[in-house]
Order: structure tokens, then C-alpha cells, then sequence
């Protein structure tokens, strides 16, 4: 029997090959959006806002009382790899 992959490792594999296949690096794409949301609020909003944004949607929704979404945990983790991506990269750019 196979060993079942785990909600960080899937979180994982996404970040860096699907998602990534279609967005770009989140280092990236997620400094673009965030520009964006800038602009349209009026506010600042930096990657890693736009991160635990991302977070608290996902966790709002886990909220709701409804079942066990395993996809919520699995993006939720993803973000939180996103935020780190983006942290890095600006530490190196800064």
C-alpha cells in the first residue's frame, strides 16, 4: 500500500509544479497581485499580506461548520509556503 501524501507535502508539489506551471513562481505572481490590490484599495498591500489574506479566506470558509475540506488545508499550507518564497525573495532583492 501506498503511503498517502501528506497536506504539506501535496501543498508543496503544487506550489512548485502545477500552480506554478500556470501562474509562475509565487515570488513572482504574488507581488503582481498585491500591486494590484494596492491600487484598486488605495492602501498598501504587500505579498505577505496578501498571504495571510489568502489564509484568512481559507480559513473563513473552514469556519462555515461544514465537513472536513482537505483542499482548505492544502491551500492554506501553500500560502504560508508563498509568503516564505516571497519573504526570501525580497531579502535577497533588499
Amino acid at each position: 500500500m501506498e503511503k498517502k501524501e501528506s497536506v504539506l507535502e501535496e501543498a508543496h508539489r503544487l506550489v512548485g509544479g502545477a500552480r506554478q506551471g500556470h501562474y509562475g513562481p509565487p515570488e513572482d505572481n504574488i507581488p503582481r497581485i498585491a500591486a494590484l490590490w494596492s491600487a484598486s484599495l488605495g492602501v498598501v498591500v504587500s505579498s505577505r499580506q496578501y498571504c495571510d489574506l489568502m489564509i484568512l479566506m481559507k480559513m473563513g470558509r473552514s469556519a462555515t461548520g461544514g465537513a472536513y475540506l482537505r483542499d482548505t488545508y492544502v491551500d492554506t499550507a501553500g500560502y504560508a509556503l508563498c509568503a516564505e518564497r516571497c519573504n526570501d525573495a525580497e531579502t535577497l532583492e533588499g
